[in-house]
């Protein structure tokens, strides 16, 4: 396809030898084949709209109200230059089953921090512009869920094929996509099941990291051997994956809570690496194994600052009953 203005006219040369001329009341010229212009002139307000992607370079006169990409600009001679960001090609693959697919998001803006979680994806964007995704359909369904910093965004699939959905996302700022898949229970299931640590994850950085994998590891060769540990961590995972996408949300956008984050969780992570170094070989070594842990960890976060706060309490009291610290008093008396 081959796109041709000229003044007033733009014409468009497509596939199949099909033309077709667009012809308006307006002069548009580019310069460097970067900045486009738009001229004319009017005896009343107008609007002028943008193209999403657009960045203003220069007004010749103040425009009146700017909502989104619409310009309310006075009458009189109009001159508006300005620049089309150049769309980028992202290709990401997923596996799913053993079976590699991709996904393509077509954007002017950044894209990081791609990860996938069993079905599910999430990826950070540095801006507000719009993107085109093409996603395999066992990411996106009909009671699929698109989250955006951890609030429900609506999505409109433009068109489909067979294996593929074509959407639009408009991100109102930058921030984090998490895709997740709600066609069936299995896939729910799926997701929980394969040790997604979003929280340990955000923390470290990657997936990949050794802490990560250790508790993945621990997870899926050690808990869930037992219908014990199943059950508990069927359990668990109600309530972790109910907080822990809002939790590494924060960790991405602040690095001081990142580090408060890891601290809290060193300690946990610590006293859950002991279970890779017993046999646990019955229901009842597990159950005596876990409530072991679980004592370790209410000791470490609840048992310890009770007593530091109870010591630190007596040492004040002490020190005022002998005369060591001694309440400032008011001048007056």
């Amino acid at each position: 396809m081959k796109i041709r203005p000229s003044q007033n006219q733009t014409r468009i040369d497509s596939l199949g030898a099909s033309v077709v001329t667009f012809s308006y009341d307006a002069d548009i010229v580019t310069k460097n084949a970067r900045i486009w212009k738009i001229e004319y002139q009017s005896n009343s307000e107008s609007k002028v709209i943008l193209p999403p992607t657009s960045q203003i370079v220069s007004f010749n006169k103040i425009p009146l109200d700017i909502i989104d990409d619409v310009f309310v600009m006075p009458s009189g001679n109009i001159s508006i230059s300005f620049i089309i960001e150049s769309l980028k090609t992202h290709k990401f693959t997923i596996n799913e089953g053993g079976n590699i697919h991709q996904i393509t998001i077509i954007t002017s803006s950044n894209i990081r921090n791609f990860i996938q979680e069993s079905k599910a994806i999430q990826f950070d964007v540095d801006d507000d512009a719009p993107m085109m995704a093409l996603v395999p359909k066992i990411l996106v369904q009909e009671n699929s869920q698109i989250l955006f910093n951890n609030e429900k965004m609506e999505f409109k699939k433009f068109n489909q094929n067979s294996t593929h959905y074509w959407i639009r996302l408009d991100p109102p700022t930058s921030g984090t996509f998490y895709i997740i898949p709600l066609q069936s229970s299995e896939s729910t299931d799926a997701l929980r099941s394969s040790g997604g640590c979003l929280i340990a994850t955000a923390t470290y950085g990657t997936e990949l990291s050794s802490q990560v994998q250790s508790l993945r590891e621990l997870r899926d060769n050690v808990v869930s051997d037992t219908n014990l540990g199943k059950s508990f961590m069927a359990g668990f995972d109600q309530f972790y994956y109910s907080f822990s996408p809002t939790i590494a949300d924060w960790e991405r956008q602040s690095p001081l809570f990142k580090e408060v984050v890891k601290i809290i969780i060193t300690p946990i992570l610590s006293t859950l690496s002991i279970l890779n170094y017993v046999d646990i070989d019955s229901e009842s070594e597990m159950l005596v194994y876990g409530i072991g842990i679980i004592l370790l960890n209410v000791g470490l976060y609840v048992g310890m600052p009770t007593f530091l706060i109870m010591k630190i309490r007596k040492w004040i009291q002490n020190n005022l009953k002998n005369g060591i610290l001694v309440p400032t008093k008011n001048a007056s008396n």
